[in-house]
């Protein structure tokens, strides 16, 4: 387990973050962000990293590849899978979070090839993102799904 350390606290990561991941540049969170999920209410599914999904997979930088894809407008979300053909498949919904200081380290990291406003944020060992967060909107033509 890795450990960041932020203002008094040390907050833990998991054990197959990178060493120095978080970076030293991200910040303890402490506020509200947006994500792009398939399933209302969120789940556990739609909080999973790109190094977890992928394993093996090459995905840039192997920190940031550790953390989520979050967004403090909701604007951003939405523009996201606008432009993304993937996400438009499968991510119909918005949902917000209000996230604190010991769930983990945030980062904005737009200017790393992310679209604009792209954070990434660090869930810190135990915790469970889709339990913070609800749904706030739809995006694009979903019309339902049959049950």
């Amino acid at each position: 387990m890795s450990s960041h350390a932020s203002q008094s606290d040390r907050v833990s990561y998991p054990a197959s973050f990178p060493t120095d991941c978080p970076p030293s540049a991200s910040t303890p969170p402490n506020c509200r962000v947006y994500r792009l999920v398939g399933s209302d209410p969120p789940r556990g599914d739609d909080f999973v990293s790109q190094a977890v999904r992928y394993p093996g997979s090459p995905h840039g930088d192997p920190c940031e590849a550790c953390g989520l894809s979050v967004f403090l407008e909701e604007a951003h979300a939405v523009r996201l899978r606008e432009t993304s053909p993937a996400l438009r498949k499968w991510r119909h919904l918005v949902a917000a979070g209000d996230i604190e200081p010991h769930h983990g380290a945030i980062l904005d990291t737009s200017a790393s090839g992310g679209s604009v406003g792209h954070h990434t944020w660090w869930v810190a060992e135990g915790v469970r993102p889709h339990e913070l967060f609800v749904v706030v909107g739809t995006v694009g033509g979903q019309c339902g799904r049959a049950t």
